[in-house]
């Protein structure tokens, strides 16, 4: 069948796509398979607390673009606490109301990660702890909660010794991590999460604070709810005037290669119109099939997420009219 296509004139991007041709009731199909097994990474949540992303310095930061929090304790916005990066958050300085122990804000996520897609869960920060000058001194917290509210582990930063500590569920015994910090520093802490392993570790700059941790001991949903900057007073009757500056918030999944390359195998027709398609790939992963009458202007079909067993059945509607009809799967970043 000469469908008007020299096949070995078409550019299939430097061969990562092969062409395959099917022929049914007079149609001529020209299924691409797409072989592109690269990483990816899907930032579920960033801020830079910029005036552009309205973030108003003259209020506090909860209640603001989604923030929320606990306690009545200071927070808000400052700037140039970091050379070049414009405004920053911050919790702290500001007592909070008698009876406070803590105060906390946070920005919702409610992550859900897919059982065993081995995905890992990133969260980085930069952040410095403004020292005290009225002698009392604080703890300042990243906690991590699941999306039941249930909080699973917290890094801290001891303000009187300068130790940084974590502190599990199930358990009040802090674990110093051997590692101390410097007031007014500046650090870059990253924390990662492996949902189907249950552990997490973290760094601050280069150094390896934390490696492979439980995330809970408690038997707990491993989900992310959310991740709360949080500032524990020593005594509530005496609290420090030191807090906490934080900024480049960034929450991401990153998915690993995928060993198994997408291919498309056609299952025929329903009827004249509806034809089925059925994608091959690597379980719990996010698919797009796109269409082309002519390889070069592609139009999405559909995106799917792959089950366990990675087989997914696509239907293209009514396409009659349509001699030539392409088809491509790709990997979703």
């Amino acid at each position: 069948m000469n469908c008007g296509f020299d096949v070995n004139q078409l550019d299939f991007m430097d061969k990562l796509i092969k062409p395959v041709f099917l022929a049914v009731f007079g149609f001529s199909f020209l299924l691409a398979i797409d072989i592109c097994t690269q990483a990816g990474t899907n930032i579920i949540f960033s801020t830079y607390f910029e005036k552009a992303e309205n973030y108003d310095p003259d209020y506090t930061l909860i209640g603001q673009n989604g923030w929320t929090g606990i306690g009545r304790g200071g927070n808000g916005l400052v700037s140039d606490y970091f050379s070049g990066k414009g405004q920053q958050a911050y919790i702290g300085y500001y007592p909070p109301e008698p009876g406070e122990t803590f105060s906390s804000v946070y920005k919702p996520i409610n992550f859900v990660p897919v059982a065993g897609s081995n995905v890992t869960i990133r969260f980085e920060v930069q952040m410095c702890i403004i020292d005290s000058s009225n002698n009392y001194y604080d703890d300042f917290r990243w906690s991590f909660y699941n999306t039941e509210d249930h909080r699973l582990f917290s890094i801290n930063f001891n303000n009187y010794n300068m130790h940084i500590e974590y502190l599990l569920d199930g358990t009040n015994d802090f674990i110093w991590t051997g590692l101390t910090y410097i007031t007014n520093g500046i650090y870059r802490l990253q924390v990662d999460l492996k949902p189907d392993l249950n552990v997490w570790s973290a760094f601050l700059n280069d150094s390896l604070l934390v490696t492979n941790a439980p995330i809970t001991t408690t038997g707990a949903k491993v989900t992310l709810g959310d991740i709360d900057a949080v500032w524990v007073l020593a005594d509530q009757n005496h609290p420090g005037n030191n807090y906490m500056v934080f900024d480049d918030y960034t929450v991401s999944v990153i998915y690993p290669n995928v060993d198994i390359p997408p291919t498309i195998k056609p299952l025929g027709f329903i009827n004249r119109s509806d034809f089925v398609l059925r994608l091959i790939g690597a379980p719990y992963y996010s698919y797009t099939v796109e269409y082309s009458l002519d390889l070069k202007d592609w139009k999405k079909l559909k995106t799917v997420v792959t089950p366990a067993d990675g087989v997914v059945d696509i239907t293209d509607q009514a396409i009659t009219g349509s001699n030539l009809r392409f088809y491509r799967a790709r990997l979703d970043p």
